[in-house]
């Protein structure tokens, strides 16, 4: 984690600015691409990251 931003466990402590950068960002970064996209579903707290963390483990760990 980035040291400046260790302080932030909510997407709430984020100013509006800040989230559509960070919203912008994803939405676009695969567009040079071929057949890849991003959907930007929206914004959930520290304790659906970590879950999704987890269930991402797991989901690489069956398919190896």
């Amino acid at each position: 984690m980035v040291p400046k931003c260790s302080n932030i466990i909510s997407y709430n402590g984020i100013g509006a600015d800040k989230l559509n950068e960070i919203y912008s960002f994803f939405k676009h970064y695969k567009d040079n691409e071929d057949d890849k996209f991003v959907e930007v579903k929206g914004w959930k707290d520290i304790k659906d990251a970590y879950l999704e963390i987890e269930e991402s483990i797991n989901r690489y760990k069956e398919a190896t």
